[in-house]
């Protein structure tokens, strides 16, 4: 089973690296995201993700619903590309979310 991690980069900025599939999230895996609870603002950047599926959309969208419940400011950054092609084909709308890439 491959892994990914969380880091903090800034006091707001987090690095998601690794896999974000089927087989390397379970139900534990929001777990590694429980820091959303307790902030104001917070940008998830998967520039370090390598392979990513359905499972990571997923977990996006979990970690949105999250973040409204605890009335969090959350954005994205560096989503991978074919986690932007499934939530378009899917009809979800996580452009809100996204930060500028550049």
């Amino acid at each position: 089973m491959s892994t990914f991690t969380v880091t903090k980069k800034t006091k707001e900025i987090y690095i998601v690296e690794g896999d974000l599939t089927i087989f390397s999230l379970d139900k534990k895996a929001l777990k590694a995201f429980d820091f959303i609870k307790t902030k104001k603002n917070v940008c998830i950047s998967f520039e370090r993700v390598t392979l990513a599926d359905s499972a990571g959309l997923a977990l996006i969208i979990e970690l949105i619903k999250g973040a409204k419940l605890t009335n969090t400011k959350l954005s994205f950054k560096q989503i991978p590309h074919q986690l932007s092609i499934i939530a378009k084909l899917s009809g979800l709308n996580i452009n809100q979310y996204i930060l500028n890439q550049s």
